[in-house]
């Protein structure tokens, strides 16, 4: 019961900041619109923890800020659409679910069924499994006891490690705050980022070719079997950053098609951030194929121009 608890919260809480950036952002896309409130999220806490320390308040502030500056973004464009129409609760309604219409269909049901797949491990299993959970529940511990994102402290302070602390500041955060044990927070919230991952892929599907696409990209994720074995082997780090690799390159792909240069752009640069944040390898990974690609450019046939 603790596990569904832990997963039901995690997921109400993220699930509201994302409503939140689809409307104030207008982004049709409910998996990049949730890569991009939680790293929004981990990077307003790190710019603060990472210099000074952890504290749970931190993402007490950082979930408010978040809030209220989706909030505010929306608010903004609701003042420049009033010139030209009232903008009443039917349009909000509209953008709110003009992105996740395909829930409702069997594209949804595919994604319950997901979600199902990765969260009975994490509710029937005592513990999770391999050693690498034990790594990251420490870390997760330090930073609860000593506040400290480069350190063993309170326990062992003369030991100085480097991580990227994401995923660690998102476990002690919420284990903090649901009073649930640490195995159990990682092994939940880990289940609920592979789902979202898979929403990622969804929208890059839709990017490049539609839902049938979009579909196959899903599918592929399932049945290669290499997001379900990370996730059950704790590799919870590398799950996190897949999230925001493929969100990454998902912005990157709309910036070269053209169309809100900035946004998609200054969405790139967050994604990249985040990245950096949770999961060193797999930035290397995107990093290498990421420069090949660049390299490669001027060998295309339609060259995207420099401002692009």
């Amino acid at each position: 019961m603790t596990a569904i608890w832990v997963m039901v919260s995690f997921a109400l809480v993220w699930g509201g900041v994302t409503a939140l950036t689809m409307t104030a952002l207008h982004l049709p896309r409910p998996g990049l619109a949730a890569a991009v409130g939680l790293a929004v999220w981990l990077v307003v806490i790190l710019a603060v923890a990472m210099p000074f320390g952890w504290q749970a308040w931190l993402g007490d502030v950082a979930l408010v800020l978040v809030a209220i500056g989706m909030g505010g973004w929306h608010a903004k464009s609701v003042g420049g659409r009033a010139t030209a129409r009232p903008y009443t609760a039917r349009f909000i309604r509209r953008d709110a679910l003009y992105g996740v219409r395909g829930m409702f269909t069997i594209d949804g049901l595919f994604i319950a069924v997901a979600a199902l797949v990765f969260a009975v491990p994490a509710i029937v299993l005592p513990v999770p499994l391999d050693t690498d959970a034990q790594g990251f529940g420490y870390l997760a511990l330090m930073a609860r006891l000593g506040g400290d994102l480069t350190t063993l402290a309170p326990f062992q302070p003369d030991i100085d490690y480097l991580y990227a602390p994401g995923f660690t500041v998102l476990v002690a955060y919420l284990s903090e705050r649901l009073g649930t044990p640490l195995h159990i927070t990682q092994f939940s919230i880990a289940a609920g980022l592979s789902v979202a991952f898979l929403m990622v892929v969804y929208d890059f599907g839709r990017e490049l070719g539609g839902v049938t696409r979009a579909r196959a990209h899903v599918i592929a994720a399932m049945i290669g079997t290499g997001l379900f074995t990370a996730y059950m082997d704790s590799h919870y780090t590398s799950v996190i950053g897949l999230i925001f690799g493929a969100a990454l390159l998902t912005f990157v792909y709309r910036l070269i098609m053209g169309g809100r240069l900035l946004f998609n752009g200054a969405g790139a640069a967050l994604m990249l951030a985040a990245l950096v944040l949770t999961h060193p390898d797999t930035t290397i990974i995107v990093g290498l194929g990421y420069g090949a690609w660049l390299l490669l450019m001027p060998l295309a046939r339609e060259r995207p121009s420099w401002r692009r």
